[in-house]
């Protein structure tokens, strides 16, 4: 025994609670694994095979954090088998002395990994919100803020006592430790601060947003987690304050200590890739459990009577070819008409060009010929042609056979029909406006929401005036495209990226794109958008829905009126 006194065995010596700190460290070894495993494989699955660039620093920093937590409640699960849980004068010098160094190690393993942990938060926050200089270097600051803590915690751990071999032989003549209480509660509070800083960062962000409730409900979600890791900080810190001797007997009263330290690095690591495992399950549900098998991203896959190929047997478009090819063509070939059978109607691109006594032209690529449109306004007055847009509803029909701008397993494709676009706006422009159908609103949008000039204090030109989109599937970032990588923009991680006027028509029945049109929306200026959801499916409004068509008419009249009337 380690020392008892006067040799009396007071009341509850042969107490044990050893088993109540296991039930935590099973939890801390488990949960962080399985969420960095799903977190990788998120990523993987999500992202093409032939990109290498799948992994950022916010991944490999909390896969750096992994190992600690896993060497923290590793030596903590073996300390228990030696003693810790029994008071100390029951347990033997030597068990209390490999104990000690344990909780030595401990001090390291927490502080570091929990360091790792919270600069991925805040490398995650300047992946995922491109947006305003002044956050980056918040991020900057409160990073700065991180790794000047875990200096402190690193050092002040490494020479609590002198000689640093006072720390496991407390009994030696000489030396001198810290206060263990001190500096335990100072370690708690700055770590809640430090939690608290972080967690509130990005709010002023995410507060001038809106979100769909699905959107609102996985944000409360994560943010409850963040909160939980919080609440083990709170917990850490009221255990200290109940136990100021906690140092006189420390195999025994580091268990209520312990069970909130064992947990919080751990609950940190899951709660920052719960993102990465919610798109693992949507992924499921939405394309099926193959789909977690196949490294391919899916934001622009093909699906039938989505707008997208439905069969290779067709022959595409010769604005299609154009798109696809080196890029020696023009985007499209609108000075020539396509004839024959074999030019079929690729998903729906469509502009609207001011040319003289401001008309508009509405330039529409059919199965067999092109078909030209135009629609005459006033100074004051915008008079939308409404049989304009049942015609190109003939060839936008739910049951109709659709091809696609470019592979969606493929973001070099992707970039390469983006440039085609910037391509033909330089060459042809200016525009006033985009009408774009499909993954043509994909294309589009992915040019609108591109930053245009690097310095904030200019105003940045767009392509357009104004865009109306018919069942969109959702952008995508344009930098992500030319690094290889498929990323999806939707408001919570990138705002309010395209500030022109919008409109926005869809389906509710539209079972693939309805989510996509929707996404794509809130990434638009909320107070110069116009949102029209229909009853039909994945196609433009036409003759079958007379109401949806009038209405259909009044967002697109809505829309160009604010881009080419307002002062």
């Amino acid at each position: 025994m380690a020392g008892l006194p006067g040799g009396v065995l007071p009341p509850g010596a042969y107490d044990n609670n050893s088993q109540e700190l296991v039930r935590y460290v099973i939890p801390s070894l488990v949960l962080p694994t399985v969420a960095v495993a799903l977190r990788f494989w998120a990523r993987w699955v999500n992202v093409p095979s032939g990109n290498v660039l799948k992994f950022w620093w916010d991944d490999w920093l909390v896969l750096l954090s992994l190992p600690l937590a896993w060497a923290q409640g590793i030596t903590t699960l073996y300390w228990t088998s030696i003693g810790l849980g029994r008071h100390v004068y029951m347990v033997s010098p030597s068990h209390l002395k490999t104990g000690l160094i344990i909780l030595y190690a401990n001090f390291f393993f927490w502080n570091i990994g929990l360091t790792l942990s919270k600069l991925s938060v805040l490398c995650l926050y300047a992946r995922i919100f491109k947006v305003k200089t002044a956050f980056r270097r918040a991020l900057w600051i409160v990073g700065a803020l991180n790794v000047a803590w875990e200096i402190f915690a690193f050092f002040s751990a490494l020479f609590q006592c002198t000689p640093i071999e006072k720390v496991w032989n407390p009994l030696m003549k000489g030396g001198v430790c810290i206060n263990y209480y001190k500096w335990f509660l100072t370690m708690a509070i700055s770590t809640f601060l430090l939690d608290i800083i972080i967690l509130l960062l990005p709010m002023p962000i995410l507060y001038q947003l809106s979100l769909s409730t699905n959107r609102k409900v996985l944000v409360a979600v994560l943010f409850l987690c963040g909160y939980a890791n919080i609440a083990f900080s709170v917990g850490r810190t009221v255990a200290i304050i109940q136990e100021p001797d906690f140092a006189q007997d420390p195999t025994y009263s580091m268990i209520r200590i312990g069970r909130w330290l064992i947990m919080e690095n751990p609950l940190c690591i899951f709660s920052i890739c719960l993102p990465a495992m919610f798109s693992l399950v949507r992924r499921a549900i939405e394309y099926g459990p193959a789909s977690l098998l196949v490294s391919k991203s899916y934001a622009f896959m093909s699906n039938s009577g989505s707008g997208y190929s439905k069969t290779s047997a067709v022959r595409p478009t010769k604005s299609m070819k154009n798109i696809n090819n080196s890029g020696e063509q023009s985007f499209s070939n609108e000075n020539n008409e396509s004839h024959g059978d074999d030019y079929h109607f690729n998903a729906v691109f469509t502009t609207f060009i001011t040319v003289r006594e401001s008309s508009c032209i509405f330039s529409v690529f059919t199965e067999k010929v092109q078909i030209v449109r135009y629609l005459k306004f006033k100074p004051q007055q915008s008079v939308l042609n409404s049989v304009t847009i049942i015609h190109i509803q003939n060839f936008l029909s739910e049951d109709g056979e659709y091809f696609e701008y470019f592979d969606g397993s493929s973001p070099e494709s992707g970039l390469r029909v983006v440039k085609q676009l910037e391509k033909h706006i330089a060459a042809e422009g200016p525009f006033d406006g985009v009408i774009a159908f499909s993954q043509g609103a994909a294309v589009a949008a992915t040019l609108l929401a591109r930053p245009l000039c690097q310095d904030a204090s200019k105003s940045c030109l767009t392509p357009f005036k104004c865009a109306i989109f018919f069942s969109a599937v959702p952008a995508v970032d344009y930098d992500a495209l030319s690094k290889g990588e498929t990323r999806i923009i939707d408001n919570i991680t990138d705002g309010e990226l395209i500030q022109i006027p919008t409109a926005h028509i869809w389906g509710r029945k539209d079972s693939e794109w309805s989510d996509g049109s929707e996404k794509l929306s809130k990434i638009c200026a909320a107070d110069s958008r116009s949102v029209y959801i229909h009853d039909g499916g994945h196609e433009v409004p036409g003759l079958r829905l007379c109401d949806s068509l009038a209405e259909t008419v009044k967002a697109i009249r809505r829309t160009v009126d604010r881009a080419l009337f307002r002062q």
